[in-house]
């Protein structure tokens, strides 16, 4: 037989383990409001994005560059530029857009890419800000920055 506080013991274990998701929903989108917490409201590993570049990158040839996560349990579903993102964005569940972001990189299987076809020599950044969309296990959404570096050669 349980005693009554045992019970009332029991009872307050059993709440403290049943803490309610931290991800907040507006007409079925998605803050995006948790890049440093994980679905319980708890701290996070900061995840960034890897590029990986090409070995060497000529002008007028195609490089291929490809974006990943640093962390393989984020998964990049969506990589967009030339936009405002905040913790205040929403973000469609169902396909990765994020509210007034209209301009999107290609992504295919959890790798996003960019393909640039450089005109001169010489050192140069990537001239706009990259936005990566990532998706972990527990299906949370967020985002993450990034830019880069590459040289051209002859």
């Amino acid at each position: 037989m349980i005693s009554k506080l045992e019970l009332i013991t029991l009872s307050i274990i059993v709440l403290a383990g049943c803490s309610e998701p931290v991800a907040e929903y507006r007409d079925g989108k998605q803050l995006l409001n948790l890049n440093e917490l994980n679905i319980k409201g708890e701290p996070i590993e900061q995840i960034s994005l890897v590029v990986i570049k090409p070995d060497s990158i000529k002008v007028k040839e195609e490089a291929i560059f490809r974006i990943v996560t640093s962390n393989p349990d984020f998964k990049v579903v969506n990589g967009i530029f030339d936009c405002n993102i905040s913790n205040e964005s929403l973000i469609d569940t169902s396909n990765f857009k994020v509210d007034n972001c209209k301009k999107e990189f290609v992504v295919r299987n959890d790798t996003m890419f960019i393909a640039l076809k450089p005109g001169k020599t010489g050192q140069f950044e990537f001239g706009t800000e990259i936005i990566g969309i990532t998706k972990d296990i527990d299906g949370i959404l967020r985002y993450h920055t990034t830019t880069f570096n590459y040289e051209v050669a002859e």
